[in-house]
């Protein structure tokens, strides 16, 4: 949202739970909200509520928590896999399959999206949830490619980029961007595709913001990453050894 706050699941208490964490103050609060260990975390724009998924039995259900009270609300017990909570609250994007659809909230109504070859792995709305994001294997080893795609029924798809094992695309806060670590010169570093506002075909080729060519804080399987509205906050991976000295009994 709007860059404040950071969510992520934790295990540090036992069990699977969600932080929120005040970037301004450092503080960090559990929610006791007992999520799925995998589940998708999607926060609205001031962290004042957080979406995510929990198991119940044979089914998965998403959940909707207010943070202020802690009070749950279920939203749907039909999203497969949860992709995305649009910005403005209304709508969440969901994968059954190779199927891209969408509820809107408090109704039980699919709506397609998106018919794909393979299943999406990744899929996120833009920020005016006219337009979608999508990654899915090409069937070309293991490869992944990136993909754009207007919410119009048309089946339109603009292709961003293909990367090896793994690839995700972030929007930039104003759509008019995308970002995301590529390995195209050698190393996964982390790139900037400007994008048309209205059509968001690519415009020039895509420039780096960061590299990162060294083992100690490397993007190792891929590297998470989430835009807020002037930051990036991403998972980097710290090589650590020890070295000991063992003294042998006679």
């Amino acid at each position: 949202g709007n860059g404040s706050v950071l969510g992520f699941i934790t295990d540090r208490a036992g069990v699977p739970d969600v932080c929120l964490k005040d970037l301004r103050t450092g503080s960090e609060q559990l929610l006791g909200a007992s999520p799925l260990r995998q589940s998708p975390l999607v926060l609205d724009r001031d962290g004042s509520r957080v979406v995510f998924v929990r198991g119940q039995g044979a089914k998965s259900s998403v959940f909707l928590r207010t943070v202020s009270d802690h009070a749950d609300h279920l939203l749907t017990t039909d999203c497969p896999t949860l992709q995305d909570w649009s910005s403005d609250s209304e709508l969440l994007l969901c994968a059954d399959g190779n199927e891209l659809f969408q509820l809107r909230t408090g109704q039980a109504a699919r709506k397609p999206l998106l018919h794909l070859t393979r299943e999406p792995e990744l899929a996120r709305y833009s920020p005016d949830t006219r337009w979608l994001s999508f990654v899915s294997t090409t069937g070309q080893g293991e490869n992944v490619a990136g993909y754009l795609a207007p919410v119009d029924g048309s089946e339109r798809t603009i292709k961003i980029d293909e990367e090896t094992y793994t690839l995700s695309l972030h929007w930039a806060a104003d759509g008019n961007a995308i970002y995301y670590w590529s390995v195209r010169d050698g190393f996964r570093c982390l790139y900037r595709q400007q994008l048309d506002s209205r059509t968001k075909i690519p415009k020039g080729a895509p420039k780096a913001l960061l590299h990162r060519h060294e083992s100690q804080h490397y993007p190792w399987s891929g590297g998470t990453l989430t835009v807020g509205s002037h930051q990036l906050a991403m998972t980097l991976t710290d090589e650590l050894a020890n070295i000991w000295k063992v003294d042998l009994l006679p």
